[in-house]
């Protein structure tokens, strides 16, 4: 596992920085949407100065503990690493960092491999694979330059409501500062900012307010047929966020899109 924080410099000819939020992915499962992976990854290739963040449960990996049906994996773990590293490979110097989900964690926790790390090691990203939780900052190469922070974690909330994953974001702020808070977990794709709270500035004797941001991301798993469809849950389409960070001084921004 690599250190906690992964800083990125992003070129000074860039004004608007795009990060992919990967996942809920659930690669394995039988409603695993392998067209829209395969749409946002395309992005990257339309956009060369795009970068990504892995926020777990990239695979599937039920155990018989697991919430949910076992016959809904239709891939062993074996397979469904193979399907990562074919698609993530060819982008795998666009990813900033990476955590695990607790799909991942099923299997360290019955004595096996933590399937994120191992697919961080074939992947060649184990420096930037932060584990439970981490942080991402983007830092401008602009003259006057501006820089944010990400911090990093799957998320373990488990409200139905819309707002329940919010506010599971929203404690984070206990733990870490940062501008911007992002968390997977519970398939929906939500977004709230900019919000603000005073920072005290020692150097200029100031207490000056400062805009965050927090973010959930979606999966790109279809509800039909699925475990959520037969208990009844909220049902939400397949996706996953895009930010748009803007790297100009002057213009502190954070704007979220997922299509």
């Amino acid at each position: 596992m690599g250190k906690r924080i992964n800083v990125v410099r992003v070129g000074a000819g860039i004004d608007d920085l795009r990060v992919l939020l990967l996942s809920d992915l659930h690669v394995g499962h039988m409603c695993f949407d392998e067209k829209l992976l395969d749409y946002y990854l395309g992005l990257l290739d339309s956009d060369p100065n795009m970068r990504m963040i892995l926020l777990g449960d990239l695979h599937e990996t039920k155990m018989r503990k697991s919430k949910g049906l076992l016959s809904e994996q239709v891939l062993p773990l074996p397979e469904q690493r193979k399907v990562l590293v074919r698609k993530l490979k060819p982008h795998a110097n666009r990813i900033d960092g990476a955590v695990l989900g607790n799909h991942e964690y099923r299997s360290p926790d019955e004595g096996g491999d933590d399937p994120m790390d191992v697919l961080a090691d074939c992947l060649g990203i184990s420096d930037r694979y932060f584990g439970h939780f981490g942080c991402v900052a983007y830092a401008s190469d602009k003259p006057r330059r501006i820089a944010y922070t990400i911090s990093v974690k799957h998320g373990s909330s488990g409200g139905t409501m819309i707002g329940s994953g919010l506010n599971a974001v929203h404690k984070q702020t206990c733990n870490i500062e940062a501008d911007i808070y992002v968390e997977g977990h519970i398939h929906k794709a939500t977004f709230a900012g900019p919000l603000q709270r005073y920072v005290p500035d020692l150097h200029n004797i100031d207490l000056p307010p400062r805009l965050y941001w927090e973010v959930t991301n979606g999966s790109l798993l279809n509800s039909e047929r699925s475990y959520a469809e037969m208990k009844g849950y909220p049902l939400t389409a397949p996706c996953q966020s895009i930010l748009t960070i803007s790297m100009c001084k002057g213009n502190r921004n954070v704007s979220v899109t997922t299509r």
